[in-house]
């Protein structure tokens, strides 16, 4: 979603998939794979201002400039092993569906998923990397478990 409306809904930002980039498009191209199924639409827990959306949006229009590519195995994957440094955008080269809307959010300090130490996926660290990988989180888990549904209508 890339209006300041939070009611509009177009368009979406999604990585493709295998082979594909970070990217927006219509509601009807974000549906229209066979393995795509609406799920509902969430939010991260507790409230967020429209200010901060619009930051987490923008976050989002600067992901699909990086030209990330799609990877199954963890939400992201980038080559920063320092605990203590940011992955900044430029520093991640895989991306799943999932990362980038943690990405997003977790980048703004909204906590999506993850323990207490090692929430921030926008954080480095091999720890933090693979405390976001397949065996722990998925996106339907990370919807789930980790988010508030807003609707189950389509926007």
């Amino acid at each position: 979603m890339d209006e300041p409306n939070s009611a509009y809904s177009l368009p979406v930002m999604h990585i493709t998939g295998p082979g594909g980039t970070v990217d927006w498009g219509t509601w009807t191209e974000f549906m229209d794979k066979s393995t795509n199924t609406f799920q509902g639409v969430y939010k991260p827990n507790g409230t967020i201002s429209d200010y901060s959306r619009d930051n987490v949006v923008a976050m989002g229009r600067k992901l699909r400039l990086e030209n990330l590519g799609y990877t199954a195995l963890s939400q992201v994957d980038h080559f920063v092993t320092s605990s203590s440094s940011w992955v900044r955008p430029e520093d991640l080269w895989l991306i799943r569906c999932d990362g980038v809307v943690e990405y997003c959010y977790e980048w703004y300090g909204y906590r999506i998923y993850g323990s207490d130490t090692l929430w921030d996926i926008t954080k480095g660290g091999i720890a933090n990397l693979n405390h976001h990988n397949i065996a722990n989180i998925t996106p339907k888990k990370q919807a789930q478990n980790w988010m508030t549904k807003v609707q189950s209508t389509k926007p």
